[in-house]
């Protein structure tokens, strides 16, 4: 079925055209994808051959009929034809898994980011308490195990700043009275000394007055 005649006008009488003839070379190549010698013996049967670069599927009917008619209907259909809906599927399948990567991987980084951001939130204080800052903020408004460890960080950091204010306050009383240590010693004509013996027998003066 093409636009070519199937027939040709020879001496005002009609003769038919044989397919392995035919001006279709699609028509050609099927005829000769078959063994022409057997073309009497063929059953229905389908069968496949390249034309072109391309796969043709070919499907073969028998026809005969009480008049004497004894045909071989052929019918040729691209493998693409079938495979055309299978390979959309094939990509728009491929296009989804790529989405649903793109999603996964956007996912898991905005997971990380909220579990490690706390975690550098604790570095940083740690880092600043260390410098003497001891108002760094904590994720301590969290629900999670990091809001609990922000929690106790923070507990420890407020005993460690009671600590080293009392550490202070004990320095500054030291110190003064290492200063009316001074005042005093320095006023007396004699002399003060302190003096001790170790043990192993060692001695030290820890301490003597100016004079």
């Amino acid at each position: 079925s093409n636009a070519q005649p199937n027939h040709r006008i020879v001496n005002g009488k009609a003769t038919r055209i044989a397919a392995i003839d035919s001006e279709n070379p699609l028509v050609q190549q099927t005829i000769q994808s078959l063994q022409p010698s057997a073309l009497k013996t063929i059953e229905q049967r389908q069968m496949k051959f390249q034309w072109q670069g391309a796969t043709q599927w070919m499907q073969i009917t028998p026809f005969r009929d009480p008049h004497g008619l004894d045909w071989l209907i052929v019918v040729t259909i691209p493998e693409s034809k079938f495979t055309s809906q299978i390979e959309a599927n094939l990509r728009n399948t491929f296009a989804l898994a790529a989405v649903i990567v793109l999603i996964a991987i956007a996912m898991g980084v905005t997971m990380a980011r909220l579990v490690v951001r706390p975690i550098l939130q604790l570095s940083q204080a740690a880092k600043s308490i260390v410098k003497g800052n001891w108002n760094s903020p904590l994720p301590s408004d969290r629900a999670d195990e990091i809001g609990e460890l922000a929690r106790s960080f923070r507990n420890m950091v407020e005993q460690l700043q009671l600590s080293f204010d009392d550490l202070k306050a004990t320095n500054t009383a030291l110190f003064r009275k290492e200063e009316q240590l001074q005042r005093l010693t320095s006023n007396v004509p004699g002399v003060i000394y302190r003096y001790v013996m170790y043990p192993d027998g060692r001695d030290e003066f820890l301490f003597i007055s100016p004079r």
